[in-house]
């Protein structure tokens, strides 16, 4: 009766949770476009209001666009365009691999040319120009010159230098040195700040405000302040090869080798991604933040709006917000409604029992807190963050179904799947049935000393730890001097020798053999425990009858165990599920993904990638196979009263 008064909630919590991942922005695509040369893409640089940006390549030309992707003009190098910068005048400064820094007027013409003893590789500058920074090949000196192109300081940064930026208001110059620090400078050359990173430095940028976007090789993307707290650490698909950052700090973009670009809030949440061909190589901001222009190897320019972005992410976080209290507020509506229902219908007793016992529920009560605690609010936590970009030691944000629909398309759990389906049927079948075998004739045995040995026997393996038995069985399986390969050996059989674990057509079926004879010990003492529990008249009536060990196992043991085998056939079903042993082990999962299951790439997702989100809502999916399987079983499984 309830259940009907409740349902109205239930179902608006249901309605309102699928609408929740609805929401997702995407950055209009102004223009897209090859550069001129079709040469790789170096660099990228835009004005502030974005009316213009210029492109080097490694064709030693750059190319300056008009904000519609109009081309202004050509500025020709003598070698590979290492970098680039635009002022705000229109000014555009060019370094090359010719060891060459250039600074040409609005109009294309050659103002200053400064010539170096070693390659030039990079110029970042101010946008009012009034400091320009380079620094040379294998160098620790940052160069700084002023708008006419004199040299005005070197600052030793103190160690070689991979990334070097400077903010658009000159007042803070960043390296990221070879020894993974970032050093912060001011525009005298003083150091404010030296800062430990994790990882090899790919690229760097620095807001007017000091806080410092890193790329990292490690496939991160940091956002730091100056005193070295890690603001947003969130994850990129491979290697990042550029970084920007806007004036005010608020939001940062980076391109990585797999050819992604990411937009970022200064919060840590993902904003907008977009794959492009080929490895992604140069990203700048310009029009105070709301255009974004990319640049790729393959020479590609793309042109993207993220204003809408940015706006629509301001609003979908509001109605984030509202729609998760809603659900709170719902959840309570429903408990509520439950308990009132309960109490209306009588069935309020239940709780005077519990107050009329409340000693004997306190003395249980520190189990029920640890079970809470190291059970239930675990798996709890697990289905929440399984809807969340979740990292440990950055910001945790909803992303609705994401997870779930990346499940749908990761090739590693499709094939995991496959492989855990065969998995599930031979192990249900050398699990089940084996140790019934064995309990039946243990239990038709009629000398009580060899019965009782037998089971000490059986019992007694139980003492070899399971890792230790897996590797066991690896050396089993060893290419060159492997038990099976030396026994095929010895029988003739040399020509069927191979790497067992090694070969994709055999490495699922060598983990799926280990355990052999597969005489598991949990299910025959179970299934003993259950056939000596059988009255023996029922026995010995049936053999007064005729009937034979067969015909006894068929018409009394099987109905009359059927509650163990339904117990069995649960644990079975969540330990096949949930196990990863072997796979993690011995072949990692490999050769290839041929020994995939999920629940490996759960554990690598959570370890290796660091990806708990993910991680988490394949853990949901196991859970869900499992509690349906498990229906299913005890549906199908009734058992004898």
């Amino acid at each position: 009766m309830y259940i009907k008064r409740i349902k109205h909630p239930i179902a608006l919590l249901f309605i309102i949770f699928l609408l929740i991942p609805n929401f997702s922005v995407r950055a209009a695509m102004n223009d897209s476009f090859m550069v001129e040369n079709g040469s790789n893409i170096t660099s990228i640089a835009v004005n502030n209001d974005a009316t213009q940006f210029i492109v080097g390549t490694s064709g030693a030309m750059a190319y300056i666009y008009n904000g519609s992707g109009e081309m202004i003009r050509v500025l020709e190098a003598k070698n590979v365009v290492t970098g680039v910068s635009l002022l705000q005048d229109g000014s555009a400064i060019i370094s090359s691999d010719d060891r060459t820094l250039s600074l040409y007027d609005p109009q294309g013409k050659l103002v200053w040319q400064q010539k170096f003893n070693l390659p030039v590789k990079t110029v970042v500058s101010s946008k009012d120009g009034a400091i320009i920074a380079v620094y040379l090949n294998g160098s620790n000196e940052i160069i700084l010159l002023n708008n006419d192109g004199e040299i005005k300081n070197n600052i030793d940064s103190g160690f070689s230098i991979r990334s070097l930026a400077v903010s658009n208001n000159g007042e803070w110059i960043a390296t990221g040195g070879a020894d993974q620090y970032i050093r912060i400078f001011d525009p005298h050359g003083k150091k404010v700040s030296e800062i430990s990173t994790a990882g090899i430095i790919n690229a760097i940028a620095i807001s007017d405000l000091g806080t410092v976007a890193m790329g990292s090789d490690n496939t991160h993307i940091y956002l730091l302040d100056q005193e070295g707290n890690t603001l947003v650490d969130t994850q990129a698909d491979w290697r990042i090869t550029d970084v920007d950052i806007t004036a005010d700090g608020q939001y940062f973009s980076a391109s990585d080798m797999r050819g992604f670009y990411y937009l970022i809030s200064q919060e840590g949440e993902k904003l907008w991604s977009k794959q492009g061909k080929g490895i992604a190589r140069a990203v700048s901001f310009g029009g105070e933040g709301k255009m974004l222009f990319t640049g790729s190897e393959e020479g590609l320019i793309q042109l993207f709006d993220v204003g809408n972005v940015i706006e629509e992410a301001k609003k979908a976080e509001t109605v984030k917000n509202i729609t998760l209290t809603g659900i709170v507020l719902i959840i309570l509506l429903v408990v509520l409604s439950i308990i009132f229902v309960a109490i209306k219908q009588g069935n309020a007793k239940i709780f005077k029992d519990i107050w009329k016992a409340k000693y004997n529920y306190l003395v249980l009560l520190p189990s029920i807190i640890f079970i809470g605690l190291f059970l239930y609010y675990p798996a709890i936590t697990g289905l929440i963050y399984s809807f969340f970009e979740w990292n440990p030691g950055g910001k945790s944000h909803f992303i609705g179904l994401d997870n779930f629909k990346k499940i749908l398309h990761d090739q590693y759990v499709i094939t995991g799947m496959k492989n855990l389906v065969i998995i599930m049927i031979s192990g249900t079948i050398k699990l089940m049935i084996p140790p019934l075998i064995v309990a039946e004739l243990l239990y038709f045995l009629r000398n009580k000393t060899t019965t009782y040995w037998f089971r000490t026997l059986f019992v007694a393996s139980m003492i070899l730890p399971s890792v230790a038995n897996i590797l066991i069985w690896q050396n089993i399986y060893g290419a060159k001097s492997g038990l099976l390969n030396e026994a095929l050996r010895l029988f003739g059989l040399g020509s069927f020798t191979q790497a067992w674990l090694a070969n994709p057509n055999t490495a699922l079926w060598a983990i799926i053999f280990i355990g052999f004879p597969f005489i598991s010990i949990l299910h025959l003492l179970v299934y003993y425990s259950g056939l000596i529990s059988i009255s023996d008249e029922l026995k010995d009536a049936a053999m007064i009858d005729g009937a034979g060990p067969f015909r006894i196992i068929r018409s009394i043991h099987l109905p009359l165990i059927a509650g163990q085998f339904k117990l069995l056939m649960v644990l079975t079903i969540i330990g096949l599920i949930q196990d990863f042993n072997s796979m993690l082990i011995i072949t990692g999962g490999g050769p290839g993904i041929s020994t995939y299951v999920p629940a490996l790439q759960m554990y690598y997702s959570a370890t290796k990638f660091n990806d708990m989100g993910y991680a988490s809502s394949i853990g949901v999916v196991m859970f869900l196979m499992i509690f349906i399987l498990t229906l299913i079983n005890l549906r199908m499984v009734k058992s004898e009263d």
